[in-house]
């Protein structure tokens, strides 16, 4: 199985590093319609130690903006939310890319261009643990949340940031198996695996397809 999507020409061979007093930042980006699930998100935010220093950084806009920024209100965490709304891609790759983590809460997906662009600009990403994100996210670039209940989801979500915020080396760690894993996503890494394909289609010898044996011959 072959990814469609692939990462930006920009990206970074050196991942940002936290200092110990800086915020986390958090990363969050899609549309705001009710699949994409930033909800759980903010509920997992809420759920942070007082002395949690973090912003959240939402990109994108749609119909639920409105709605998830009075959610925000009253969970009493709007002053730590920015909401960058539709910007410019390199605007939006900037934003990323001074971020700590990214994370996903959709509900259903494919691997989303947004997600490999995470992993090329060094941010370890927090994910359920379904669609395409089961293959794109590993232990070494991320952290990935069983798809279970709502609570379940929600105290996952919140477990996974307060270990990143307070084990910086794990981070940093992720954040390098993040770089290394966008390369296996790269277009270039897709044409050799499709080269490999088609040399071994054409070659000489026995193909198996199913239960039947092929020969195939160099003519």
């Amino acid at each position: 199985v072959i990814c469609e999507v692939g990462p930006p020409q920009l990206c970074t061979d050196n991942p940002k590093q936290r200092d110990k007093d800086e915020p986390l930042r958090i990363c969050w980006s899609g549309q705001h319609l009710p699949g994409k699930a930033l909800p759980l998100l903010l509920r997992a935010v809420a759920h942070l130690p007082k002395d949690f220093k973090y912003t959240l950084e939402i990109l994108g806009d749609g119909p639920c903006r409105q709605s998830w920024r009075s959610l925000a209100c009253k969970l009493k965490i709007d002053a730590h939310c920015h909401w960058h709304g539709w910007l410019p891609r390199d605007q939006s790759l900037a934003v990323m890319k001074e971020s700590h983590v990214f994370t996903i809460t959709s509900l259903k997906d494919l691997t989303s261009s947004v997600a490999v662009e995470a992993l090329s600009l060094g941010l370890p990403i927090v994910s359920l643990d379904h669609c395409g994100f089961a293959d794109l996210v590993t232990d070494e670039c991320g952290i990935k949340v069983r798809p279970e209940s709502t609570e379940r989801i929600i105290t996952e979500l919140t477990d996974a940031l307060s270990t990143l915020y307070h084990n910086e080396p794990l981070r940093l760690r992720l954040a390098e198996g993040a770089i290394c894993r966008s390369r296996t996503y790269s277009w270039e890494a897709k044409m050799a695996t499709l080269d490999e394909i088609y040399r071994m289609t054409v070659m000489p010898g026995v193909i198996r397809t199913g239960d039947t044996l092929y020969r195939v011959t160099a003519e």
